[in-house]
């Protein structure tokens, strides 16, 4: 039975730490395209694009899957952090849940790079995230720019920061 336990957590784990790498590989990969990546966005003013727009984001980093389908009860907060880094890690998209209850899918970060290597860090915890807004069809997306982790707790008053 214990080896039962110890193999099931050693599987849980090699997840996490292929996501873990990957944010590590992706993070060092960023650094060396930031020149071209800035290029491109210097070439296009992509806060003037009809549907796009510079915002800051205060909330809470989730994994959007287990949030939207509460397949795992609540899907956010200190009790879901393990099952969602784990799913951020693995490829499920990172998402920014707002203190007004809003989702944004956090959908690019730099260049052709989702940002699910910026966020993995912060998951499950309250941030700042600055960068740019869209939405089209319902859904509501956002290129992270920059993360800031926030001190405050998350379970006091989530109505107090407004999304800009």
């Amino acid at each position: 039975m214990k080896l039962k336990k110890i193999f099931l957590l050693a599987l849980l784990a090699i997840p996490l730490t292929v996501g873990l790498l990957a944010c590590k590989s992706q993070t060092a990969e960023i650094s060396k395209d930031k020149s071209v990546t800035e290029e491109r966005d210097a070439a296009v003013d992509v806060t003037q694009k009809v549907n796009t727009r510079k915002a800051e984001l205060v909330g809470e980093v989730i994994d959007a899957w287990c949030y939207c389908s509460k397949v795992m009860g609540d899907g956010r907060g200190k009790e879901h952090e393990k099952c969602a880094k784990l799913c951020v890690a693995g490829g499920v998209s990172a998402g920014i849940l707002t203190d007004d209850g809003t989702v944004y899918i956090a959908a690019k970060h730099q260049g052709y790079k989702g940002a699910n290597g910026i966020l993995l860090p912060y998951v499950a915890k309250r941030v700042r995230v600055k960068g740019w807004i869209a939405e089209r069809g319902g859904i509501k997306v956002v290129k992270v720019k920059e993360v800031e982790l926030l001190e405050k707790d998350m379970d006091k008053d989530m109505d107090k920061d407004k999304v800009e």
